[in-house]
């Protein structure tokens, strides 16, 4: 990895998969290397953990965090050509759609702020942590795969008692995918996410479609 952020002919740095395990990465390259080379950046799963490290230890001009579902067969077609559109050209402007948006608005019209985020399971081995980056007035995106509402429950726990949540602009989650209520207290993904907004000054948009399903940003 560190060669391809040295190496002058490299663009992206593309993780291809997800997985485990790289959060075993974290303490170990050298982000002075990685600051004085700045290179886009995108993870998906397990290595956004590295997306967000590096956000931590400075910042970086042209880090961009996305996820990569090409080789899906199910996978919604503008995604891949929106994800190059995004990484190849200006951030800003792009307009990310979705039918499914449900937004609870806590207060204003309109929110910015620099997103962080990735998996919600990668945000968790980093919370506590000096390689979290700072989530005051950014936009918090977090997506998970497969769980029941009491394991994500008590991963949303461990990160609002971390103080992650602490006076966030927005709260964005992605659709979840096998997330299994079995009998848990909660009637959907929607009340398990929203009471989180208690100690944020956010509003919430769960049930977005970045995250394990077929529609990916």
């Amino acid at each position: 990895m560190l060669g391809m952020f040295a190496d002058r002919g490299v663009s992206l740095v593309m993780p291809a998969t997800g997985g485990t395990g790289a959060s075993h990465l974290v303490d170990l390259p050298d982000y002075e290397l990685i600051r004085a080379h700045p290179k886009l950046f995108t993870g998906f799963s397990d290595p956004s953990v590295l997306n967000n490290s590096i956000l931590a230890a400075g910042p970086a001009e042209r880090l961009r965090c996305g996820f990569q579902f090409f080789g899906w067969p199910d996978v919604d077609e503008p995604t891949e050509p929106a994800f190059w559109r995004m990484v190849s050209g200006q951030v800003i402007g792009q307009e990310v759609t979705g039918a499914d948006w449900r937004v609870y608005r806590a207060e204003g019209s309109v929110i910015s702020g620099p997103v962080v985020g990735g998996s919600l399971w990668a945000m968790l081995a980093l919370a506590g942590t000096r390689w979290m980056p700072p989530t005051s007035g950014a936009i918090l995106l977090l997506e998970d795969f497969m769980g029941t509402f009491d394991d994500v429950d008590r991963r949303l726990t461990h990160l609002r008692l971390a103080g992650v949540f602490d006076d966030i602009a927005a709260l964005v989650i992605g659709a979840p995918a096998d997330w299994e209520p079995e009998d848990a207290p909660d009637a959907s993904a929607d009340e398990l996410v929203l009471p989180l907004r208690s100690s944020s000054r956010s509003p919430a948009r769960p049930g977005r479609t970045p995250g394990r399903s077929s529609i990916s940003s």
